[in-house]
Formats: C-alpha cells, structure tokens, sequence
C-alpha cells in the first residue's frame, strides 16, 4: 500500500485509521501512489471538495424570485455534510424592506459541492407592504383621494 503523504491538505483527515473528507468537504478519499522521477513512494490523497451553499432559484412553481423583494442571505452560508443532520441543510428566505411577510423554506442539497446549484423551496416567502405608496400617475377615469 501507499505510504501516508508527507502533507495532508486541510480537505482532509485520518479517522481511526481510515482516510475521509474533513468538516466543509465531501466527497469520496482516494489515496494513490503516482510515478515520480524520484523513484521513491510518494502519495496523494484526492476527491474531496469543498462544500457550497445554494442559491435562489429563478422562480418556483411559476412565481418569479425577485432578488428586490426577498432576502436569501441566511441562505448563503447553509452548507451541510452527509454527516450533518438534515435539519442544518435548512434555511429561512426572508422579506426585504420595505416588505414584511412570512418567512420561506429552502433546502441545500446534502453535500453540495456544486457552485450555484438552485435551492429546493417549499415555501417562499410571503411578502407585502404595509403601507402602499401613493401612484406616480393617475389612470383617465380615476381620481386619488388624499
């Protein structure tokens, strides 16, 4: 077998002996023992890639995700292992001001490694003005009451 590599990467850790993905990466370990102009055993550890957070989808269920109405940055650091429980691959789409409304639900994938994979949404966010401001103009046959 392949001797342990002089320098270990920070994508990866030894566990009880066994080669795996450290926390932030996912992927499958394979230690390997490349030809080298040295002739002396030299190994590399490859397959692990960082993870990465998911993002807006362009619409759901034929409802446009306008990026001026709603708010995923709590969405832009949930990242999970499939060593994670499913409840941290969560996260909660928000209204942006000046909206208010429910917040969304949208899942990462576990072990995203994909750079700009959509989020799955069940729900997105619900999302309205309080106050509605006054029209720029007034259509012919209408009056605006102050």
């Amino acid at each position: 077998g392949c001797p342990d590599p002089d320098v270990i990467l920070a994508a990866y850790e030894k566990v009880d002996g066994v080669w795996r993905c450290a926390d932030g990466y996912e992927g499958n370990v394979t230690l390997t023992c490349p030809a080298s102009a040295s002739c002396l055993p030299e190994s590399e550890l490859s397959g692990c890639l960082p993870l990465q957070a998911c993002v807006a989808p362009p619409e759901h269920e034929g409802q446009t995700i306008y990026p001026c109405l709603y708010d995923f940055s709590p969405c832009n650091t949930t990242v999970c292992s499939t060593r994670d429980p499913a409840p941290s691959c969560f996260c909660n789409p928000a209204c942006r001001p000046p909206f208010s409304g429910t917040l969304g639900l949208g899942q990462c994938a576990a072990g995203n490694t994909a750079n700009a994979t959509n989020l799955t949404m069940y729900r997105v966010p619900s999302c309205a003005l309080e106050v509605c401001p006054p029209p720029t103009s007034v259509p012919a046959g209408y009056i605006l009451y102050r």
